[in-house]
């Protein structure tokens, strides 16, 4: 089971030439056992209102699309992974990454990231 990182779902969906080698082939291996959170969904809502991210749709329509288009299933957002997301160890603030690592490591997903920080946790396993 893959887990993606907000930023692999934008370019999956929007220019693939920014995906690894590495990504390229886990995205072929694991077709049909790709997931993403809600998380991205509300990542990518907030991106588009701040005006750093244009999408050619609302954020609503446009990650239904990209989740259609290419086969990616929806992972559950709860309490448990909210709370670990808490308890992670401080390398990165960010909320979005830290409910997206708490979810790799509950639900023994592997993570595909392009983030650096994302990588140092000892109990995330990802791939980039």
């Amino acid at each position: 089971m893959i887990l993606l990182d907000t930023p692999v779902i934008l370019w999956l969906a929007m220019d693939q030439n920014k995906l690894s080698d590495t990504a390229k082939t886990a995205i072929e291996k694991y077709a049909g056992d790709l997931w993403v959170s809600p998380i991205s969904a509300l990542e990518i809502g907030k991106k588009v209102s701040r005006g750093v991210l244009d999408l050619p749709m609302s954020p609503t329509q446009w990650f239904d699309y990209a989740c259609r288009a290419h086969g990616l299933r929806e992972e559950s957002f709860n309490a448990n992974v909210a709370a670990a997301s808490t308890e992670l160890l401080p390398i990165h603030n960010d909320p979005f990454d830290r409910v997206l690592i708490a979810t790799a490591i509950k639900k023994g997903m592997i993570l595909l990231t392009p983030d650096r920080k994302i990588q140092q946790y000892p109990d995330v396993v990802t791939l980039w």
